[in-house]
């Protein structure tokens, strides 16, 4: 994965997993740091209460209040641009996650100290970030240690390879089996998950 303080204003990568299970492990992986997860604002769910139909979008606001005082007492004004946040949003299809470098948010007060302040926090984000590297893109990280598996249906003995994915049905590399939807089917024989099993190795 790439990393925050590598300069970019921006950061953004995707992953298969749905909206819901993405900001689930973040909300995991902060609390293990740990930092806090100060808000969560569901804007899919808020829209609903007002009868309003709109993709996946929820946004976590993450912070510490030890860090919150150093950013004050670097530069009061510096607070409104904490806690930090992770936008996660469905679009095209697919599951993106987003979030400004903290030397980005920090930049525009050219203050020393929110420098460092910044390049530490991007460890830990990074960190957190680091939980969602087995699903990004579809392609599992080798530093996570992961093993792929292999899958057999019962009824017509084709094999689901977890590190080949099926691109070809928007399954892509390194999806795991349980993270495929319930929904798909044996592409040569038409049956549910539930008919294959895993392969012993």
């Amino acid at each position: 994965m790439q990393c925050l303080n590598e300069g970019k204003a921006m950061f953004t990568f995707t992953v298969n997993l749905d909206v819901d299970t993405t900001v689930a492990k973040l909300s995991e992986a902060a609390l293990a740091v740990p930092m806090g997860l100060v808000a969560h604002i569901n804007g899919q769910a808020n829209a609903a209460k007002r009868g309003l139909v709109v993709p996946a979008d929820q946004i976590l606001e993450i912070f510490r209040p030890d860090f919150a005082m150093r950013v004050w007492q670097a530069d009061k004004r510096a607070g409104i641009d904490i806690p930090l946040r992770i936008h996660v949003y469905e679009a095209d299809g697919k599951t993106h996650v987003a979030m400004r470098s903290p030397a980005e948010v920090f930049a525009p007060y050219g203050n020393a100290a929110l420098d460092k302040l910044a390049n530490e926090l991007a460890l830990v984000f990074d960190t957190m970030l680091s939980c969602l590297a087995p699903y990004k893109g579809g392609i599992m990280s080798t530093a996570t240690e992961i093993q792929t598996r292999k899958w057999i249906c019962m009824i017509c003995d084709f094999v689901y390879d977890e590190a080949l994915g099926m691109p070809d049905e928007g399954i892509a590399p390194g999806t795991r089996f349980e993270d495929i939807p319930e929904s798909w089917v044996c592409t040569d024989c038409g049956v549910t998950k539930s008919d294959f099993e895993l392969i012993e190795v």
